[in-house]
This record gives structure tokens, C-alpha cells and sequence, in this order.
């Protein structure tokens, strides 16, 4: 009996081992807010994401040749590529493109949002019932979007930025969706690199002008965005994907809510960004919302 309790206790290793690579991946994403801000002074947003993404397929392509990375089945390739284009191609187009008129801080508490949106994703598709609490969090989340969309004026362009953004936060759901079944057949950094292959492809048409962009820019844009695509996309895909395969997908998205309060620090830290009162104000609606779906508002 003594010895089934200390077991009950104590946290198993594989466990302890996905929270680590939960919370090393919410660094990393963290510190692409500032880091994408930084990018942004040289760089376009199309030049930004091709960039990044090229440098983090080059990563994959030197493991897959030293490793011989085998290709991925044939029955897999349209839910493969439905994730690169959704969790790639899209998600980070519309964040850079958003973060041309936002800041680092505003991107992160939006796409803080995304969690909202996974739940409503996972409710379609696994049926689940939405309680009381579940829609007025709902509810609360876009009061706070709403908040955010306006704390810096009421010009056009911060309400495309904004919602440019959140439309990257309602499309990564999707990208985790198909990534958690695929988990079972292919190992972490497998998946990552099939993901980022095939959603840097499309990227592509936007190549012409990017060298003469690199020569133009400064050193530290173009740190900037090699820094992104080695470890807040690269590394912390593949990190991300690790926990997805050990933890249940509700256990493992919350750990998306320490975006925020991490990429503000990071923000301020990296490029001095101080964010406004009706930012912070807004994030602290939003965070409420998401905690009222997932925590109060589950079935039991």
C-alpha cells in the first residue's frame, strides 16, 4: 500500500519530461514576437516568413541527409499538407503581415486566443457538448479582442493588423488538430520537417527581391530572422510536437496562456517595447475568457 501511494505521487518521467518541452516551447514562441518586430524593420512580411522558414527547412534538410529521414506515406500527404499550409504557410503570413501594424505584445495576447479556438474545433469534431460558462467565455474573449482591436486608435490599419492576427490564432488550431493523430506514426522531429517543408513550398513566390533585401538589411535583421527560423520554428516545432505526443492536447494548450506575460517581457527586454494600459486591459479580458472555457466551463 506505502508503495503504491509514493507512486501515485510522484509525476511519471515521460510526463516531467513533456512539461520541460512545454515550457521550453513557450520561450521560444515567446521571444518570436520581438524577434519578428525586429525582422520587420528590414524586411517585409513576405520576405520575413520565406526567410525564416527557409532557413528552418535548410535545418530539417541537413538532419534528414545525416539521418536519412525517411519520405512520409502516401495516405498521409493531404492531412501533411493541409498542417503546412495551415500551421506555415497561413498562420505566419497573416501574424507577420499583422505585426506590420500591431505590436509584439498585442500579436501575443491575440494569438493567446488560439486555445478558445481549438476548443471550438475540438467540440465540432469530437461532439463535444458547450456548457453556460463555455459561451460566455467565449463571449469574454472577444470582448477583450475587441478592446485590443481599439487600444490604439480607431485608424483602419491597427483593425486590419489585429484582425490579421487573430486570423492566424483561429487557423494553427487546425495544424494541431491533424498534428496529434500523426503523432502516433511519426516521431517529432519527422513530422516537424515534413510540416515545414511543405509549408515553406508556397512561400516561395515571394523569393524574387530577397537577396537584394538580405544585402540591404542590417546585421541584426537578418540575426533576427536565422534566430527565428532556428529555434522559434525549427526547435520549438519540434519541441511542441513532443508534447503533443505525450500529453493530451487540453493538458498540453495550456501552456499557450504564458505567451503573453513571456513575450511582453521579451518585448520590453528585446526591442523596449512598453505595452499600453488598454492592451494589458484587454489581455487580462481575454486570458479570463480562455480560463472560463477551459477550466470552469468543462463537462464533467
Amino acid at each position: 500500500m506505502t508503495a503504491i501511494k509514493t507512486v501515485a505521487k510522484s509525476p511519471a518521467p515521460v510526463e516531467q519530461t513533456a512539461y520541460l518541452s512545454a515550457l521550453v516551447t513557450m520561450v521560444l514562441w515567446s521571444s518570436a514576437f520581438a524577434g519578428i518586430e525586429a525582422a520587420l524593420v528590414d524586411y517585409n512580411a513576405y520576405q520575413l516568413t520565406l526567410l525564416r522558414f527557409g532557413t528552418a527547412s535548410l535545418a530539417f534538410a541537413v538532419y534528414a541527409a545525416i539521418t536519412r529521414l525517411p519520405l512520409p506515406e502516401v495516405r498521409d500527404l493531404p492531412k501533411l499538407i493541409l498542417g503546412g499550409l495551415t500551421g506555415i504557410t497561413c498562420y505566419h503570413l497573416a501574424l507577420n503581415l499583422g505585426q506590420q501594424m500591431v505590436t509584439a505584445t498585442t500579436a501575443s495576447l491575440i494569438i493567446a486566443t488560439s486555445p478558445l479556438f481549438t476548443a471550438i474545433l475540438s467540440g465540432w469534431l469530437l461532439k463535444e457538448k458547450f456548457t453556460v460558462t463555455k459561451w460566455i467565455g467565449m463571449g469574454v474573449c472577444l470582448g477583450g479582442i475587441l478592446i485590443m482591436i481599439l487600444s490604439r486608435g480607431e485608424q483602419l490599419e491597427f483593425t486590419k493588423g489585429a484582425l490579421l492576427v487573430l486570423f492566424s490564432a483561429m487557423v494553427i488550431p487546425i495544424y494541431f488538430v491533424l498534428q496529434k493523430p500523426l503523432l502516433t506514426r511519426y516521431h517529432p522531429v519527422q513530422l516537424s520537417a515534413y510540416f515545414t517543408w511543405l509549408g515553406t513550398l508556397p512561400l516561395l513566390v515571394f523569393c524574387r527581391g530577397l537577396g537584394s533585401a538580405i544585402a540591404a538589411a542590417s546585421a541584426g535583421s537578418t540575426l533576427a530572422a536565422v534566430y527565428l527560423g532556428l529555434f522559434p520554428a525549427a526547435a520549438a516545432y519540434v519541441t511542441w510536437s513532443y508534447t503533443l505526443a505525450r500529453l493530451p492536447a487540453g493538458r498540453a494548450s495550456s501552456f499557450l496562456y504564458l505567451n503573453p506575460p513571456l513575450a511582453a517581457l521579451i518585448a520590453y527586454l528585446w526591442v523596449g517595447e512598453v505595452p499600453l494600459p488598454a492592451e494589458l486591459l484587454g489581455g487580462a479580458i481575454v486570458l479570463a475568457g480562455i480560463y472560463l472555457v477551459n477550466h470552469k466551463g468543462r463537462n464533467r
